[in-house]
């Protein structure tokens, strides 16, 4: 550079690092992959207990009474019979097929019980119990719960 020649460069300042063309494509392949990678564990088939509460009223409503008792734990399902099951929701325990889980509340010391809390679109509730059976969550019981007066937040109090 010879005197007087103009640089854009001030004086005391570094040029702006340039990042090279493979290690740029590289970068960005990296990132592809890692939220590829991400997402795949992110949205895998899960088959927790609000899963199951899914699937058993799922069986219920398209009337496959032996996919619905499956779900039961071995304890409910030694407490009645395949054929007493079957009857039962065939005549008067069908559960509607939608429903808005509440909550989940995993319980025991090792997580392997669950309460979740369903509600229905008549403003029914249930608290389902489910527990762990191997690697599979079963259905242990129901118990409904008085649903709460859709009027009784609107009341004001004396």
């Amino acid at each position: 550079m010879s005197e007087g020649e103009a640089t854009d460069d001030k004086p005391g300042e570094n040029p702006a690092p340039v990042l090279s063309l493979p290690l740029a494509t590289a970068s960005f392949v990296a990132v592809v992959v890692i939220v590829t990678l991400l997402i795949a564990l992110l949205f895998r088939e899960t088959t927790g207990p609000g899963e199951v509460l899914h699937e058993y009223h799922a069986a219920i409503a398209q009337g496959d009474c032996s996919t619905a008792y499956e779900l039961l734990a071995p304890q409910a399902q030694g407490e009645t019979s395949q054929d007493t099951f079957c009857e039962f929701i065939t005549d008067e325990g069908k559960v509607a097929g939608d429903f808005t889980i509440q909550m989940i509340l995993l319980r025991g010391e090792r997580g392997d019980s669950a309460e979740v809390t369903a509600e229905y679109p008549d403003g029914t509730e249930a608290s389902w119990m489910l527990v762990q059976d191997g690697d599979a969550w079963r259905i242990r019981e129901v118990v409904p719960l008085q649903p709460l007066p859709r009027d009784a937040a609107a009341t004001p109090s004396a």
